[in-house]
C-alpha cells in the first residue's frame, strides 16, 4: 500500500502520551508536519501534587496505618483519569483518530469514553507487555494495537487479532547548524537501570583505556548510586535533559551507545533510529539489529566482551551511506501514516 500525506491531511487526533522527557512537543510538531490536526492533547505520568492537605494527609494514613502503599498511585490514576474525560467532554466534534500511547496508564472506562467520539482508536505501547501487565485488559478496546517487541507480537497476537508488530522511529527534529562533532567521540543519554550497569562500566573502562572521549549521562536521584560509582567516569543527574535537549547533545558526537533491555522489551531502542537518522555510527549489544535493512557493519557495532579488541577498528572505518527510501521508512512520518491507515 502507497503511503501519501493525503491520506491523513486534515485529519483530527486526540494524542495521550506520557509525559517523559518532553519528548510530545516534538511529536505535535511531527504530527502537524503530517497534515494532521491535534485537537486533544493529555499528557499523563505528570508530577504529582494533592489537592489540598486533606487528601494529603489521607494518603498518609493509607499508607503508613493501614497498609495501602500503593494508596498515592492509585490516587494519581484516579486524578489523571478523571481530568482527562472532564477535558474531552469538552470537544463537541467528531474526532477522526485517537492515538493512545502506554494506554495502562488509562482506566478501562476512560479509553472507552475516549472510543466514543473518535472514528478509529489506535494504542502504541513502547514498553514490553509484561511490563505493565494490566495492559492486557485494554488491548482489545483498540481497533489496532501495536507494539514493537517481537516476542510480545509471537506470543500475543494468535489471542488478539487487532495486535499488530511496528518499530520504533525517529523524529524530523532539523540538524543542528554549525555542529562541531568531536573526534574520537562516544556518548550516552539514558536512565539509570541496575541491570544494564556491568556493560556500562565495561563498556566506558575499555573505551577509556583506548583513549576515546566518552560522554555517559544517567538519571538517577540516588546519591548512593552515584556514590557507588564514583570513580566510574559517569555522570549521574538529577533532572532529566528534554527529547529536543538530548538530540542536540547527541549530534555533537561521532557515535551513539545503546545498551540492550532485554529485562523490558525485545526490540530497538529509539537510539538506533536517531542514530540512523543523524548519520552516526552505533555501538550495541542488541543482537537484533543485524536483522533489519539498514545494518552494515561498518555502521554498527554488535559488541560482546570477546570482540571489545576489534572497536578500534571500527571506529576507524568509514561510514557506508544508507539508501534514503530505508532511512526514510522510519521516519515518524511514515510511521504515523501506516498505523492510521
Amino acid at each position: 500500500m502507497k503511503l501519501n500525506n493525503s491520506a491523513v491531511k486534515n485529519k483530527s487526533i486526540v494524542l495521550v502520551i506520557p509525559l517523559h522527557f518532553e519528548l510530545y512537543k516534538d511529536l505535535i510538531l511531527s504530527l502537524q508536519k503530517a497534515g494532521l490536526d491535534v485537537i486533544f492533547l493529555f499528557i499523563t505520568d505528570k508530577p504529582f501534587k494533592y489537592r489540598d492537605f486533606a487528601e494529603h494527609f489521607k494518603s498518609f494514613v493509607y499508607k503508613n496505618f493501614l497498609g495501602q502503599k500503593n494508596f498515592k498511585k492509585q490516587l494519581i490514576f484516579h486524578h489523571e483519569n478523571e481530568n482527562l474525560i472532564s477535558q474531552l467532554d469538552k470537544i463537541e466534534q467528531r474526532v477522526d483518530y485517537a492515538l493512545i500511547i502506554r494506554s495502562d496508564l488509562l482506566s478501562v472506562d476512560t479509553l472507552m469514553h475516549i472510543k466514543s467520539k473518535v472514528d478509529k482508536m489506535i494504542a502504541y505501547q513502547w514498553d514490553g507487555l509484561n511490563r505493565f501487565p494490566s495492559v492486557f485488559d485494554r488491548i482489545s478496546i483498540f481497533d489496532k494495537f501495536y507494539v514493537f517487541d517481537h516476542n510480545d507480537y509471537q506470543n500475543y497476537s494468535p489471542a488478539y487479532d487487532n495486535l499488530l508488530l511496528t518499530t520504533n522511529f525517529y523524529l524530523e527534529v532539523p540538524k543542528t547548524e554549525n555542529v562541531v562533532v568531536r573526534p574520537k567521540s562516544i556518548c550516552f543519554v539514558g536512565s539509570y537501570l541496575e541491570n544494564r550497569m556491568p556493560y556500562i562500566q565495561e563498556l566506558t573502562d575499555f573505551l577509556k583505556q583506548e583513549n576515546f572521549e566518552i560522554d555517559i549521562k544517567l538519571l538517577c536521584s540516588q546519591d548512593k548510586v552515584a556514590e557507588m560509582y564514583e570513580d566510574s567516569g559517569i555522570e549521574f543527574i538529577s533532572n532529566p535533559l528534554t527529547y529536543s535537549e538530548m538530540l542536540r547533545h547527541v549530534q555533537r558526537y561521532e557515535v551513539i551507545l545503546d545498551f540492550d533491555n532485554s529485562v523490558i522489551h525485545q526490540g530497538l531502542s529509539f537510539r538506533i533510529f536517531e542514530a540512523l537518522f543523524y548519520n552516526k555510527k552505533i555501538i550495541t549489544n542488541n543482537a537484533l539489529v543485524k536483522k533489519y535493512d539498514f545494518y552494515h557493519p561498518n555502521n554498527v557495532f554488535i559488541w560482546e566482551s570477546e570482540n571489545l579488541h576489534r572497536l578500534g577498528l571500527f571506529l576507524n572505518e568509514p561510514m557506508v551511506n544508507i539508501d534514503l527510501k530505508i532511512i526514510e521508512k522510519y521516519s515518524f512520518n511514515n510511521w504515523i501514516k501506516k498505523i492510521l491507515a
